[in-house]
C-alpha cells in the first residue's frame, strides 16, 4: 500500500510524518520518506532526513539520515537512530492493539553528539537506557564543557545525576584531560576522568648470595 503528500500514521501514543509513505503487509513494516519526517510519542521527537520506518512487530522505530532525537533537554544527534519500545507496565490491551508504550532504548549510530545543559559529548554509537537515565558513548569519544575535553574511548553520561565520566574500556584505555579552571560555576554536569589501574610491575628476583666455603678437611698425621 502507498500513499502520497502529507502522510500520517498515527497510533494511541505515536505519530509519524512524511510526504510519501508505504506499508507492507505482510512485514508490518510502514516507511515514509520525504521532507518534514517526524516521529512524535509522549515524551520525545525524533526527525530524520531520508526514511522513517516503523516496525509494529518489533515495537521498533529507525529514523535514517541526520537523525534528531530530543527529549525534555536532552538532543541525541547521528546518521542513524534505532529507538525500541515495550509495553509499558499499565498497557491493556497490548501495545501492538492500540495500548500504550514506552520507550525502552535508544541506539545512536555514526557521527553521534549527544548536548545537555553544560556538556557536548561526541562518539562513533551512543545506547540510551531510559529507565536508568543513562547513555553510554563508545569510539573516539569526547566530552566537552566550555573550554575543557575529555577524549578517551568509553564514556558515560548520567542525565539524572548530571555526571558525565570517562571509562577504562576498548584498546586504547588511556583518558587525556584538558581542564580549564572555573568552567563548573553554577553547578551542572561534572566531567570527571577515572584513573586507569597502572600494570603491575613484575618483582626483580633476588640476588644470589655465594654459599658459604665448605671447611677444609684435616689431614691425618
Amino acid at each position: 500500500m502507498t500513499a502520497h503528500q502529507n502522510v500520517q500514521i498515527t497510533s494511541k501514543q505515536q505519530q509519524i510524518y512524511g510526504d510519501e509513505g508505504t506499508y507492507d503487509a505482510d512485514k508490518r513494516l510502514a516507511v515514509l520518506t520525504g521532507q518534514n519526517l517526524r516521529f512524535v510519542g509522549p515524551n520525545e521527537v525524533v526527525t530524520a532526513s531520508d526514511a522513517l520506518e516503523y516496525w509494529q512487530d518489533r515495537k521498533q522505530a529507525v529514523a535514517r539520515g541526520h537523525a534528531v532525537a530530543i527529549r525534555d533537554k536532552r538532543r541525541v544527534e547521528a546518521d542513524k537512530m534505532i529507538a525500541q519500545f515495550r509495553d509499558a507496565p499499565d498497557a491493556h490491551p497490548p501495545a501492538d492493539t492500540g495500548g500504550n508504550m514506552e520507550l525502552q532504548q535508544l541506539t545512536a549510530i555514526g557521527n553521534v553528539v549527544i548536548t545537555t545543559d553544560t556538556d557536548i559529548a561526541r562518539g562513533n554509537k551512543a545506547v540510551y537506557d531510559m529507565s536508568r537515565n543513562v547513555a553510554v558513548l563508545t569510539g573516539d569519544v569526547r566530552v566537552t564543557r566550555g573550554a575543557s575535553q575529555m577524549n578517551g574511548s568509553v564514556a558515560e553520561v548520567d542525565f539524572k545525576t548530571g555526571v558525565s565520566q570517562m571509562l577504562a574500556g576498548g584498546r586504547d584505555a588511556r583518558v587525556h584531560a584538558l581542564f580549564i579552571p572555573g568552567e563548573n560555576k553554577g553547578g551542572g554536569t561534572s566531567i570527571l576522568p577515572v584513573p586507569i589501574a597502572a600494570k603491575p610491575t613484575a618483582e626483580k628476583p633476588a640476588p644470589l648470595q655465594p654459599s658459604p666455603a665448605k671447611p677444609a678437611a684435616a689431614k691425618s698425621p
